[in-house]
């Protein structure tokens, strides 16, 4: 039998995922260095799908305090309104990062993720497996 995750420790778990994410896609660097370490992988393919693994817009309101901040939340509002403008605009075939780097399409991404993930880190990591908040859950 499985033991249920409390919501708060679930919560911490997809923020830590959620920087994760803002850190490699903010930084051109630590993308190529992803295509290298799985070159099987499309990164650019891979950025924009997934960021649906750790957002979705229905659930917004499920990034609460104290887990995520109003900053953070507003945060991921507008990352995600860049993501899917920048989804959007993919030109066909474009799989390969090196294709889109430096495009200004590309950057806006990577700038955009970079600026969540300064706010993120405001408060830092927050461990995924004990809960950070008192009386929570």
């Amino acid at each position: 039998m499985s033991e249920s995750i409390p919501t708060v420790l679930l919560d911490q778990r997809i923020r830590e995922g959620i920087i994760d994410y803002f850190e490699w896609v903010g930084n051109y660097q630590l993308q190529r260095k992803y295509q290298a370490d799985v070159p099987h992988v499309d990164v650019p393919i891979e950025a924009i799908n997934q960021w649906e693994n750790w957002v979705r817009v229905e659930g917004f309101d499920t990034y609460l305090e104290p887990v995520f901040s109003r900053q953070e939340q507003i945060a991921i509002r507008e990352f995600h309104r860049i993501w899917d403008a920048v989804a959007d605009e993919m030109p066909e075939g474009y799989s390969r990062l090196e294709d889109l780097i430096g495009t200004a399409l590309w950057e806006r991404l990577r700038k955009a993720a970079e600026q969540a993930h300064d706010i993120f880190i405001l408060r830092g990591h927050f461990d995924r497996n004990v809960i950070q908040f008192a009386d929570q859950d």
